[in-house]
């Protein structure tokens, strides 16, 4: 994203003389239906909430029964009012291979989905665009190489996508390494990541990304090596940065093994959050960890019993209003939508608080926060009148100008605005158009001005 004009300093003063208001009113899970993939069962695996009326949810269709399997290219939108099923063209038509990792919508009629297909005998990268009616390939095996996309996501107005690769040099250095494409004029452009996973048979998957600006980015996943002559070690959470000129590795957190990130959330550059998991004496654990412009730390979180649970997607209303969300095991070995939630304090779990869904076996696979302070959840569940799960948290009144999250409108709101818009934050891009200038200043006084219903 980019400031295109700065505030005026009439502007400024008004915005830090403005009046307190009324308390924002409470929100709560609502259950959306999607429509049935006809003959064949959808998983989402990426969601992005562009605005309130364009929202994608993309990953893979299976059709047929084992162990005949045929896996195509899915993908969904929704309009502000419901969910249709849009076709997406599969480059195997065979189906042994097609899925979409990943989804960036840029605007109504632009649009990117990445993952990977069979081709050639090999799995290769695939990205597909969107242009207001129909996908079209838009790249194919970029990299020469087999390769997967992991993940799609924006750093202020560049696009990237992110994955595995196989590794161009020769033993004992690492057979895979992270992959990272970035969108130019001439096209994608492959830009060099440091793998944590450095020797043998090695792999340094990144499973999302995430950034404020073209020059602050993250991406988070895992590492793994074996059959090395240095140490093995099995799948270990991995961090790595860009500066807007190269990918560095991040080693402030502790080495763990058996532990992944899944998902990661930029909010300004001394503010992000990555989610995942971390296994260990027969369970798995959610993992939290928090940026704070200096290094990362990890969320002391209370163990949840029996086999546990795990952490898929994050997504922030304000600094101080975020949610993680993912799937856990009750004692009837059965999955549960997991939600945990951030009020600025603390992290807290309120899965309690999703909606009923109608069916069974429900778990969440991705998030994302819409403009408009919407949070959106997709994932998995068996109902046989609707497609992939999706919920959605819908205030009784958003109350958008409340950026603190503390239910009232006052002097730090404006503070909390201002500093944002000075490190071109995505919480200040009031019109959700990319842009910061005298738009979103003028959108957050209206919403101020409106106060809390």
């Amino acid at each position: 994203m980019f400031r295109s004009a700065a505030p005026t300093l009439s502007q400024l003063l008004t915005l830090c003389t403005l009046a307190a208001s009324s308390v924002a009113q409470p929100c709560s899970w609502e259950h959306v239906l999607t429509p049935v993939v006809e003959n064949a069962t959808a998983s989402p695996f990426a969601i992005h909430a562009r605005a309130a009326d364009d929202i994608w949810i993309v990953g893979e269709r299976t059709v047929g029964q084992f162990p005949f399997w045929e896996y195509h290219n899915y993908a969904a939108h929704f309009d502000g009012t419901q969910w249709t099923n849009v076709p997406v063209p599969s480059i195997d038509p065979l189906g042994d291979h097609n899925e979409l990792w990943g989804v960036v919508s840029v605007s109504q009629d632009e649009a990117y989905a990445g993952g990977a297909t069979k081709w050639m005998g090999s799995n290769q990268v695939q990205i597909f665009r969107w242009d207001g009616d129909e996908w079209e390939l838009e790249a194919l095996n970029v990299i020469n190489d087999v390769g997967s996309i992991g993940a799609m996501g924006q750093a202020g107005d560049e696009i990237w996508a992110v994955g595995s690769r196989n590794s161009e040099t020769i033993p004992p250095a690492a057979s895979g390494i992270a992959l990272a494409l970035r969108r130019t004029d001439s096209g994608w452009v492959e830009e060099f990541v440091p793998p944590f996973a450095a020797f043998g048979r090695a792999t340094n998957p990144l499973n999302a990304i995430d950034g404020v600006s073209a020059d602050d980015a993250w991406a988070v996943g895992d590492a793994r090596q074996v059959y090395t002559p240095g140490p093995s070690f099995a799948f270990t959470r991995y961090i790595v940065h860009w500066d807007g000129t190269q990918w560095t590795l991040d080693d402030s957190l502790p080495f763990l093994e058996r532990s992944t990130f899944n998902d990661v959330e930029a909010i300004a550059h001394d503010d992000a959050w990555a989610v995942g998991y971390k296994s260990g004496n027969g369970s798995n654990q959610p993992m939290i960890v928090h940026y704070d412009g200096t290094g990362w730390s990890e969320i002391d979180l209370e163990p949840l019993p029996g086999a546990g649970g795990l952490l898929r997607g994050i997504a922030a209303r304000s600094p101080d209003d975020i949610y993680a969300m993912g799937a856990f095991e009750d004692a009837g070995g059965n999955n549960q939508l997991l939600i945990y939630h951030f009020d600025g304090a603390s992290w807290t779990n309120v899965s309690n608080s999703a909606a009923p869904t109608g069916g069974f076996g429900q778990q969440y696979m991705v998030a994302d926060a819409s403009p408009d302070g919407t949070i959106w959840g997709a994932g998995l569940y068996v109902r046989p009148d609707s497609g992939p799960l999706t919920q959605r948290l819908v205030c009784d009144a958003v109350c958008l100008a409340d950026l603190t999250g503390d239910g009232e409108l006052d002097f730090f709101d404006v503070s909390a605005f201002l500093n944002a818009y000075n490190a071109m934050s995505p919480v200040a891009d009031f019109t959700g158009d990319g842009v910061y200038n005298f738009f979103d200043v003028s959108a957050f006084l209206n919403a101020f001005n409106a106060g809390c219903p």
